[in-house]
């Protein structure tokens, strides 16, 4: 019992008993309380990150997969206008998950690509976009 309050006390301090600082030329800038999240580059804040976003795949209906922070969305459907309006739901979804969580997802660095084995996709009318957050993503590639 005694050791299960050990363990307790030090993941608490852990978690709820952080600074951060700027330090620049060996001088040190505005120390403050971290309210939210765990230090950045521990292994123990890694692995608490991966369980803390680990059930994301349960507010989504369609495929995802994951590498460390990174996030892949995934699907198919023969008519590109269902895919785009099913990914933009999705992205919604998402995105409102994430804000629930305190987390975010990058506008500039979420991009999109088409792939098709046998027929060229269709050049899709002008106000067809996937949209994250209100911004149009970029389209990668053109397979």
């Amino acid at each position: 019992m005694n050791e299960r309050l050990y363990f307790l006390n030090w993941f608490n301090s852990y978690l709820y008993h952080q600074n951060e600082s700027t330090e620049f030329n060996q001088i040190r800038f505005l120390i403050l309380k971290v309210i939210c999240g765990v230090p950045e580059g521990s292994i123990l804040g890694t692995i608490l990150f991966l369980v803390y976003i680990n059930d994301i795949t349960y507010c989504t209906d369609i495929s995802l997969l994951s590498f460390a922070d990174d996030k892949t969305l995934y699907m198919s459907h023969a008519y590109p206008a269902v895919l785009y309006n099913t990914i933009n739901n999705e992205l919604v979804k998402l995105n409102d998950s994430f804000c629930e969580n305190r987390l975010s997802l990058n506008v500039k660095k979420t991009k999109y690509a088409l792939f098709n084995q046998s027929i060229k996709i269709p050049n899709l009318p002008q106000n067809t976009a996937i949209k994250l957050k209100g911004i149009n993503l970029i389209r990668i590639g053109n397979v």
